[in-house]
């Protein structure tokens, strides 16, 4: 999401837990932080999904949402 780093985005992943936690305790954030969030709604949704669908969606602490385990990255030995 264009001006959330992934330092910030790290922070408020470890603070909310999910996404949807995010958006529902925007009060709480930072208001530049919260404006970026606000306008960036949409994409951040679907970047969330695009995420999901590539390497299966995890939760911050690395569970999947549905409760296997995380996949792994694929080898990068030939």
């Amino acid at each position: 999401m264009p001006g959330i780093g992934e330092k910030t985005a790290t922070q408020l992943l470890q603070d909310y837990k999910t996404l949807d936690g995010v958006y529902e305790n925007l009060w709480q954030v930072k208001d530049s932080v919260r404006k970026k969030l606000e306008t960036g709604k949409e994409s951040a949704y679907m970047s969330k999904k695009t995420r999901c669908t590539l390497v299966g969606c995890t939760s911050a602490t690395g569970s999947r949402a549905d409760g296997r385990a995380p996949r792994s990255k694929p080898s990068q030995n030939y």
